[in-house]
C-alpha cells in the first residue's frame, strides 16, 4: 500500500492466474456483457470492504504500454465513489490480466496524476 496523502492510498493485489490471448481477444468480443459483469464485482468488492453507496461508471479497455516493465495482455480500467468511513470519496481500479499472473490496483482520494504515474512507473 503507498499512501500519498492523508485519506488517500494505492493498493496492488497480486494473484497467481493466466491469460492467454485467445482469451483476450474473446473477452474483446463480448465486451459489452463482460464489463458490466465486472463492475457489478467492483461494486461487491468495495462493499464488502467497507464502502457503502458505491456507484462504479462502466468500465473500459484500455492499452497498457508502461514506461518499465511488460505490459497487460488485457487491461481494464474503473473509475467510481462511495462513503468509506463517513466520507465520500472517488475511487479508481485497473485490473492487468499477464500470462501469469493478475494484478488489482486500486486508488482512493488520490489525484488522476499520480495514479497514472503509479501504472506507468512501476514494473508489473
Amino acid at each position: 500500500m503507498i499512501q500519498t496523502s492523508p485519506g488517500s492510498a494505492i493498493v496492488a493485489l497480486r494473484q497467481p492466474g493466466a491469460m492467454i490471448q485467445e482469451q483476450v481477444d474473446l473477452i474483446q468480443q463480448n465486451q459489452e456483457s463482460v464489463l458490466e459483469a465486472l463492475a457489478g464485482s467492483m461494486r461487491a468488492a468495495m462493499e464488502s470492504a467497507g464502502w457503502e453507496d458505491v456507484r462504479v461508471e462502466p468500465p473500459e479497455l484500455f492499452d497498457h504500454r508502461p514506461t518499465r516493465g511488460r505490459a497487460a495482455l488485457l487491461a481494464i480500467r474503473f473509475q467510481g465513489d462511495g462513503a468509506h468511513m463517513g466520507a465520500h470519496h472517488e475511487f479508481w481500479s485497473v485490473i492487468l490480466y499477464f500470462e501469469d499472473e493478475i494484478f488489482v490496483v486500486t486508488a482512493a482520494g488520490v489525484d488522476r496524476e499520480a495514479s497514472e504515474s503509479v501504472l506507468e512507473g512501476s514494473r508489473w
